[in-house]
């Protein structure tokens, strides 16, 4: 549910754009990392977009799990 979530509020994007901040991103907002340019200069597939939205998920989801002491629905964590 979190996936989708995300999904619906950055939208698909298969070109490089600039995100609100005038940052190159691409995919569901994913903030594209020295060194990545070239290989999203032929724009990427909205399945190659969910691979690096979950990958980048996960780093969240860990600080999460390290910084929040307290019990969470699915909704709170997601």
């Amino acid at each position: 549910d979190g996936l989708n979530l995300i999904k619906n509020f950055e939208g698909f994007e298969p070109e490089i754009y600039l995100d609100a901040a005038g940052l190159p991103t691409i995919g569901y907002g994913h903030l594209i990392r020295k060194g990545e340019h070239k290989m999203f200069e032929n724009g990427i597939s909205e399945e190659e977009a969910e691979a690096l939205l979950a990958d980048d998920v996960q780093v969240a989801e860990r600080a999460v799990l390290r910084l929040i002491n307290v019990p969470l629905t699915d909704n709170q964590f997601n």
